[in-house]
């Protein structure tokens, strides 16, 4: 009985397989005899994996008639007995469809097609990995670009915060300064007459009463010349301190000269001045300073305006004017005095004899 196509080839592999490359090669071939025989067994290895599709889809191939694998072996046979290295072409393309050959990882007949492939799929492939790479290289690039310029930007923000904070801080400190008197620590002249102009407005646009204090130390000047410049300072500190504890917590105090000051007590009407103004008095004035120099009694004298301000407002000018006009009046009774002004109605004399210097 005729055997079938597969038996065939089997047997034919096996003729081959049982012949020796190396019994073939003598002479100069001696060396790499060992090679010859390891690819020998791996071009019949290859033969093998393609089996299946050489009697599965016998026919034209390509365009060319698809050799029998007995055909095939008796090729590779007979080059190896050449010694030539070359392969029919017709192997490429039928290891070519060979799926076991092309996906067995790791196999020699996965190495084989890698290293037999066409020239033109190989360079195929290898511009589409490198177009591929292009762009991995490309995209990552530009993710790269995109992280540094956030974190660049995102640093220049914060450079940008803080600077801005500190400017602000120091904007802060300046107006401070501006407003503020580096000796005592009250607000100078510029401020507290901000504040009195704010105060005047919020009066006259709510109908409420203002009353302003005007407080002179009696005899500053022969304390400077008495105890010296340092101890007048000192003297000075520690009165803008007790003037301060002396009025409420919403009243403003400020230094408007060498040892002048003002207080702007908002919402204290006429009548409650006259009340308060004795109280203010006696709480800043005739009261000890002690200094490197020695201790020593401070007096002031003390002038008031109050009125309730509505319609139109009057300017911190005239305001301060009735105040300069009270304590020139309370200063002409000698030291130690106060006396309050009110606009609408003149001068008022004081309650009970007026002065703590007439009581004694």
């Amino acid at each position: 009985m005729p055997s079938s196509p597969a038996e065939s080839t089997i047997g034919s592999l096996r003729d081959i397989t049982a012949i020796e490359p190396c019994s073939c090669l003598q002479g100069s071939f001696t060396a790499p005899m060992a090679s010859l025989q390891r690819f020998y067994k791996f071009a019949v290895l290859a033969l093998l994996c393609c089996l299946p599709q050489a009697h599965a889809k016998p026919g034209v191939l390509h365009g060319s008639r698809v050799p029998s694998v007995a055909e095939l072996c008796s090729q590779s046979h007979a080059a190896l007995l050449a010694g030539k290295m070359i392969l029919p072409a017709l192997w490429h393309d039928l290891l070519a469809r060979s799926v076991p050959g092309r996906h067995a990882a790791g196999s020699p007949v996965a190495a084989f097609y890698a290293a037999t492939a066409a020239p033109h799929l190989a360079l195929l492939l290898s511009v589409l990995v490198a177009a591929l790479a292009a762009l991995v290289g490309v995209i990552a690039l530009y993710i790269g670009r995109s992280l540094q310029f956030k974190t660049r930007q995102h640093t220049l923000e914060e450079v940008l915060r803080d600077r801005t904070r500190e400017l602000e801080l120091s904007r802060e400190a300046f107006r401070i300064r501006n407003l503020h008197d580096d000796l005592t620590g009250l607000l100078n002249r510029n401020g507290i007459l901000k504040v009195l102009d704010r105060e005047i407005a919020r009066a006259a646009r709510n109908g409420d009463a203002l009353t302003i204090v005007l407080i002179d130390i009696d005899n500053f000047s022969a304390i400077n010349d008495l105890y010296g410049y340092i101890s007048g300072d000192a003297a000075l500190f520690q009165f803008a301190a007790i003037l301060r504890n002396a009025v409420r917590d919403y009243d403003q105090v400020g230094r408007c000269g060498n040892g002048e000051f003002l207080a702007v007590l908002p919402g204290l009407t006429p009548c409650a001045a006259q009340d308060r103004l004795p109280g203010l008095h006696n709480s800043i004035s005739n009261v000890t300073i002690a200094t490197e120099a020695g201790t020593f009694t401070l007096t002031c004298s003390c002038g008031a305006a109050a009125a309730f301000l509505t319609g139109t407002p009057p300017t911190a000018e005239l305001l301060l004017g009735y105040a300069e006009q009270a304590l020139e009046a309370a200063e002409r009774r000698g030291s130690d005095q106060y006396a309050v002004r009110l606009p609408e109605m003149g001068a008022l004399p004081q309650k009970n004899g007026n002065t703590r210097a007439g009581a004694h």
